[in-house]
């Protein structure tokens, strides 16, 4: 069933930045948490630069309520890098995981399947 939803189907991949970074600090004082440096690329490059092995990739939304502003350079650096099209998408208030889904869940959940990530979370 997954590999035929992969072999046929686009696939959107959300990944969600629904955290502040508190337990961060003070590292994210001047710089988001996602885009904060880890190996020379910031934070969230290393699983949004695996999505180039994901077959039938159409686009990447990335989720939270930093300022678009903040974005804007990496969200046309990666979409060049991968040529597709990375779509930030600015809550008006801290949702959380589920409230930010549910959020824009019209322009999120209208294609179908989708691949849900947060990028701060390493599973060994």
């Amino acid at each position: 069933m997954i590999h035929s939803m992969l072999d046929n189907d686009s696939m959107y991949f959300v990944v969600m930045f629904t955290f502040t970074g508190t337990r961060f600090r003070p590292l994210s004082f001047n710089v988001p948490k996602p885009l904060f440096p880890l190996a020379g690329q910031p934070m969230v490059h290393h699983p949004i630069s695996a999505c180039k092995k994901i077959p039938n990739l159409a686009q990447i939304y990335h989720l939270g309520f930093y300022e678009e502003r903040e974005f804007a350079l990496y969200v046309s650096s990666i979409s060049n890098e991968l040529e597709i099209p990375v779509r930030y998408l600015k809550e008006d208030r801290p949702h959380g995981s589920a409230g930010g889904l549910y959020h824009f869940r019209d322009l999120i959940m209208e294609e179908d399947p989708i691949f849900i990530f947060t990028y701060d979370f390493v599973h060994a």
